[in-house]
């Protein structure tokens, strides 16, 4: 279960927002009922998120601007198509498809107000299975029963160049991307015409998310690169290798406890970690599952024996303070052509996995759930001519 904690006044925004609604019991039941459907339970809980925000949206559209009217099969009282098993895997992405007016609309939910992306399955991105003309952020804080419409992005300013793929059928998008004016949507359903926000030609729209990647070499100047900065990373300090060994907890701050986990990893493992090696955390969700993780870089210097230029990576995967990770827990790390390791957690506070490539060599890590739900992070790489 997700569980919000959010300061008075952030609360008291939602609660007064005019695009915020209250959901009844016997809405938050037909969504539980209709998720049931879905194949796993990372699918069944995104659906049921999304029944949420459709019923919402609903509600928000009739108190705001009952004029409207909004078509979904998904809805009580309407009579859904027939739940084929191969659509089962894709249920959240069915139900968050509707149509209000003329306009083609998909549903982007967000359940954590502080994250600054959200997941679009890539399948509506490149429009092969849904063409919206607009996107539309909702917010459902599921334990407040409260459903709140946050903004939209029309179909064409939906830009390549801030599109960050994640996993192999969903990207990652900047919520700075949405226009965060949900009375501009209204007028733009009552009075505009559907055309003018999809994209200009059918080869821009089909065209395939990039995938831009974390330049950890920019962490030796200390900086971030932007790709890092949108995700939310945090630069760390130099290293500290002094002072007692301790395992990662909580009630330290990331830096001591990296360290520690540093120093921890050279006495047990006889990892080799440079004095000099730079690091980066963020705190995210996987599911349900708040995690940390950390990533510590350096440059391997050319030998006799390897005379270009590598670099190493090395990832420590553990809980945010106050939570735990959940033993199955798996962080794989895979290169362009293979799976390069695959770790997972056993009666042991966190995880960690070391790779080493050449300086046109690219890491995807991935963290999976033992439910089956995962994330894959931009791919690392190292280019220090970057600017």
């Amino acid at each position: 279960m997700t569980y919000f904690f959010i300061d008075d006044d952030q609360f008291a925004a939602h609660l007064l927002s005019p695009d915020s609604v209250s959901l009844t019991p016997e809405q938050i039941d037909w969504a539980v009922n209709l998720s049931q459907n879905a194949a796993t339970e990372a699918e069944q809980w995104q659906t049921y998120l999304n029944i949420l925000a459709l019923q919402g949206v609903q509600e928000w559209l009739h108190k705001r601007s009952p004029e409207l009217s909004l078509k979904s099969n998904w809805l009580p009282g309407c009579i859904h198509p027939p739940i084929h098993a191969s659509q089962t895997s894709d249920l959240s992405q069915f139900v968050s498809c509707l149509e209000i007016a003329n306009f083609k609309l998909y549903l982007v939910t967000s359940d954590c107000i502080d994250d600054p992306m959200v997941a679009i399955p890539q399948a509506i991105v490149e429009q092969r299975s849904f063409d919206p003309d607009l996107y539309i952020l909702v917010e459902v804080l599921e334990e407040l029963a409260q459903v709140r419409v946050s903004g939209y992005l029309p179909q064409s300013q939906l830009n390549g160049q801030t599109r960050l793929q994640t996993e192999e059928q969903s990207v990652l998008l900047p919520l700075s991307e949405f226009t965060p004016d949900p009375d501009k949507l209204l007028l733009h359903l009552r009075c505009s015409n559907p055309a003018a926000f999809r994209a200009p030609t059918s080869s821009t729209s089909s065209t395939s998310p990039i995938s831009p990647t974390l330049n950890v070499s920019h962490w030796f100047r200390n900086q971030l690169s932007r790709v890092a900065e949108e995700l939310s990373w945090i630069l760390l300090p130099p290293l500290n290798l002094s002072g007692a060994m301790m395992s990662l907890r909580s009630g330290r701050s990331p830096s001591e406890d990296l360290d520690n986990v540093v120093m921890e990893l050279r006495r047990d493992c006889a990892l080799e970690i440079a004095p000099d090696a730079r690091a980066a955390y963020r705190d995210f969700q996987v599911d349900a599952v708040a995690v940390r993780l950390y990533a510590l870089t350096w440059d391997v210097s050319p030998t006799s024996t390897t005379p270009e230029p590598e670099w190493s990576l090395l990832l420590v995967l553990g809980a945010q303070p106050g939570t735990q990770l959940p033993q199955g827990i798996t962080l794989s790390v895979q290169d362009d052509m293979q799976l390069l390791t695959q770790e997972t957690l056993q009666h042991a506070p966190y995880l960690y996995a070391q790779v080493i490539g050449t300086w046109n060599e690219q890491f995807r890590v991935t963290i999976t759930l033992p439910n089956g739900a995962s994330l894959t992070l931009p791919p690392f790489a190292f280019n220090p001519d970057s600017i």
